[in-house]
């Protein structure tokens, strides 16, 4: 029983069972003319028993001081006798002759954190999506989809790690309650659109125009551009501060929102160093709960970005064939911006200051094949 006393102890949850994932989908396929086939469907998720962050970090503070003793306020930081003092093997927070009276009467005194490893989360899913795609006919084909898609979890430590979410807290603001924890999945994506497309230009040996000579065929014959695109909303962004509460067992602590709209007006580049409305957010006090929910609806930036490609084919005789490339990604040279600085107690609150994708990149090639 005196093992580890007055130390950090964790441990594995014996009685946790397997996640348990329920999908199901409806759509609606239909034939247009020129060769298009159109699909609109509904595709759900709901899950369970779900690891609330990776298996390293998924853990939940058991040892936090329950919110009816908040109403004590500084009291519960007054120095008091310790019991344990003495005790053979104490260390830590029990090495001394006293200890803060919310030590004593937290559910394991005899710890300073106790951390169980659960898989207490759930989520859910829903998403329209929307898909056009076109079988190669007259060397045109192409696919694009839109999603509108809707995802809400409480994995409070969610996005952890995760280049695009900068303050994503690792426990709960309140380990006595992971309702509250419910919002927005990290990685929430509302709004997604993508289209390919692949065209074989209509000239030179086999096409419809300039099809006649050869030798001019070596000039505009064999030619394909290509090329993708991709344009989604940004990610819902988590609001944290300093945690005040720190030594009440607490993992962490959230804001109070004020009722002001945090967005902001102007372009990505004009918000670039106030990405937020400050005054919709106000630091929670030691001994209470921010209101904040763990994230908000404003969100950061979005994504756009093409890439393309122009091929040359030139065949010589039967058994010779050459293939020129050229290739261009981020085409437009369209920065995407990681989510700003989320911790409301940093100086940087509200700035973005790192870029998660490289500037334009040409390449070309050539291949031989013989």
């Amino acid at each position: 029983a005196l093992t580890a006393i007055g130390s950090a102890v964790s441990f594995v949850d014996q009685n946790r069972g397997a996640g348990l994932v329920q999908q199901f989908s409806f759509d609606v396929q239909r034939q247009l003319p020129w060769g298009v086939a159109l699909q609109a469907g509904y595709v759900g998720a709901r899950s369970r028993n779900l690891l609330m962050a990776s298996t390293a970090t998924s853990y939940l503070p058991l040892n936090q001081l329950s919110p009816s003793y908040y109403s004590r306020g500084a009291s519960l930081l007054s120095s008091v006798p310790n019991p344990f003092f003495g005790t053979p093997y104490a260390n830590g927070v029990l090495s001394g002759k006293t200890v803060t009276q919310a030590q004593l009467l937290l559910p394991f005194p005899e710890y300073s954190t106790v951390s169980e490893n659960i898989n207490k989360g759930v989520s859910q899913y829903n998403a329209f999506n929307l898909r056009a795609q076109k079988r190669l006919t007259s060397g045109l084909t192409f696919v694009g989809t839109f999603t509108w898609a809707r995802n809400q979890d409480n994995m409070f430590a969610s996005g952890g790690g995760v280049s695009f979410n900068s303050g994503s807290p690792t426990a709960p603001q309140n380990s006595y309650d992971l309702r509250s924890e419910r919002a927005l999945a990290a990685s929430d994506v509302k709004f997604r659109e993508t289209f390919g497309w692949s065209y074989e230009l209509p000239f030179g040996k086999g096409k419809m125009l300039l099809n006649t000579n050869k030798y001019l065929n070596y000039i505009v014959g064999g030619w394909q551009v290509n090329g993708t695109a991709i344009a989604n909303t940004g990610f819902p962004l988590q609001i944290t501060q300093t945690n005040n509460n720190a030594a009440l067992g607490a993992g962490a602590q959230r804001p109070n929102a004020t009722g002001v709209d945090p967005s902001m007006p102007g372009t990505i580049n004009d918000r670039l160093s106030a990405w937020f409305n400050k005054s919709a957010f106000s630091i929670a006090p030691q001994f209470t709960f921010g209101n904040l929910s763990r994230n908000i609806s404003y969100r950061g930036p979005g994504l756009a970005n093409v890439d393309a490609s122009v091929f040359k084919t030139i065949s010589v005789k039967e058994h010779y064939r050459a293939e020129f490339r050229a290739e261009a990604l981020n085409l437009l040279n369209h920065p995407l911006f990681n989510n700003p600085n989320t911790n409301f107690s940093s100086a940087s609150f509200g700035k973005i200051t790192t870029q998660a994708n490289l500037s334009r990149q040409l390449q070309l090639g050539l291949r031989l094949q013989f």
